[in-house]
């Protein structure tokens, strides 16, 4: 199993598709999946890319696509540019295919479109659209709600790489001249126009920052009172972070975001680049934005706009195609006290090898073992509310591993367990790669449980304890 990313980052397109791209990048990974960025480019992108594995290429060409696109391969493709026969060679030679898209930019092939948006006006039927597809990196997963100030000391200056240069100066001429008393933190390309840069530096109250990992632009973020952006995918980081920002439209495929930005009472102005107002616009807004509480009521709307499962819910769409709004993800720290209150509903116990109530403290220790130990596979079964609705545990014991699963009672009787058992053993062959068998010790009373195994190709092999207890094998192919 592979996952192939198509997208492009540069001069002319900006970074954002490549930023949403490496979050879905980094979920696939983190489910032990092999996976590619292939990214079409006119700049260095070692800072944004890190040690991920990406290719530099021109992939706008159909034999490239006919080369590098496999029948066994899963593909995502985050494009302003590739034409539809691009799209087509993808959607045909691929198992499954993805297409994010921001403005209903062409008629896609056979494939899943997802629109990651604040807005689903003018969506197409049958897409995947909404805030619960944003896609947020990992540094910008979880909402926070940092402290807003009285005054306005730090502004973030950060609109992408389409237009910059005199964006940015325009910014400073408008702005950062006129509030001497407020320090500009303005982000850059590696390969920045070097006049107007040393006029920057020249300029007391402004300090530059070239491009910078996930984990620093937060920071930057956290610690700005305002924060001036294009309108494309940094605004989704700065509501899930709590930052207050005035954004800037600066391409026509951020015209969704600035509807649903004013639609929310997030603005309450249009500041669009290439009007012949901007300066008008952008002072106002500016100005309105720096008294706190005006600052503080932008932040009090951003409430359960995001929830940051974006990727977790795209990615489960591409390798499962599922209709049922469940999917698998690694069991984290957080869910310790939900798996404990499902581990110990009476109909869990019941079919449970130890049929005893299990107590909160042996539960922590247990838990925080399992999830350091590499002998473990814990899956969390959820849904778009992030609540835990189930669990599957695989533990491995030499060359096989033992299969345990418990299902929320909302999922009894829904016939998930089938999909669900078989999308871990996916995820088996990719974490526990030497495991050869599994194991599955089921109560002869839990007739559900036997036929959702058998229905997967679990076969009967043994009894255990007087028959009551059956041991049911799975061979990994």
């Amino acid at each position: 199993m592979k996952v192939m990313i198509f997208t492009e980052g540069g001069k002319r397109t900006g970074f954002g598709h490549l930023t949403r791209c490496i979050a879905l990048y980094d979920e696939v990974k983190r489910r032990g999946i092999e996976v590619e960025l292939i990214v079409q480019s006119d700049v260095d992108l070692r800072n944004l890319v890190g040690d991920r594995y990406c290719t530099i290429i021109n992939w706008y060409i159909v034999d490239y696509l006919y080369r590098v696109v496999q029948s066994d391969f899963y593909c995502i493709v985050d494009s302003y540019i590739a034409t539809r026969d691009l799209y087509q060679v993808i959607a045909q030679r691929s198992k499954s295919a993805i297409f994010l898209d921001d403005t209903n930019r062409i008629h896609y092939p056979d494939g899943i479109v997802v629109h990651p948006s604040l807005s689903t006006n003018d969506v197409p039927s049958g897409s995947l659209a909404g805030p619960k597809y944003i896609i947020l990196r990992d540094a910008f997963r979880e909402e926070v709600r940092p402290f807003i100030r009285q005054d306005v000391t730090n502004v973030l200056i950060t609109v992408g790489g389409t237009l910059q240069p005199s964006l940015i100066q325009s910014i400073v001429h408008l702005i950062c001249f006129k509030h001497p008393e407020i320090t500009f933190h303005i982000l850059i390309g590696d390969k920045y126009d070097p006049i107007l840069e040393r006029e920057l530096l020249s300029v007391s109250n402004i300090i530059l920052h070239r491009y910078v990992p996930s984990h620093e632009m937060k920071r930057l973020m956290s610690c700005s009172d305002l924060v001036i952006t294009a309108a494309g995918q940094t605004i989704y980081e700065l509501i899930i972070s709590g930052v207050p920002f005035v954004p800037i439209k600066i391409a026509e495929n951020q015209e969704r975001n600035m509807l649903a930005l004013r639609s929310r009472k997030l603005i309450s102005s249009n500041v669009t680049w290439e009007s012949s107002t901007f300066a008008q616009d952008l002072q106002t807004e500016f100005k309105r934005m720096l008294p706190m509480h005006i600052r503080t009521k932008q932040t009090m709307n951003y409430d359960g706009l995001l929830d940051g499962n974006g990727p977790l819910r795209i990615i489960d769409s591409l390798l499962y195609n599922k209709g049922n709004n469940l999917f698998l993800r690694k069991a984290t720290l957080q869910d310790s006290r939900q798996v404990f209150e499902l581990s110990n509903q009476k109909y869990v116990r019941k079919y449970s090898i130890n049929q005893k109530s299990i107590l909160w403290e042996t539960h922590q220790i247990w838990y925080k073992k399992v999830l350091l130990s590499k002998q473990y596979l814990f899956l969390i079964v959820t849904d778009y509310s992030n609540q835990v609705l189930g669990q599957i545990r695989y533990e491995r014991i030499t060359n096989h591993a033992v299969i345990s699963i418990s299902l929320s009672e909302r999922l009894i009787g829904k016939r998930v367990s089938q999909p669900l058992i078989q999308q871990s053993l996916m995820m088996v062959q990719q974490v526990l790669k030497d495991v050869r068998e599994i194991k599955a010790y089921i109560s002869n009373e839990n007739i559900a449980s036997k036929k959702a195994f058998e229905r997967v190709g679990f076969e009967m092999k043994a009894h255990e304890d007087d028959n009551k207890l059956l041991t049911y094998i799975y061979k990994m192919e």
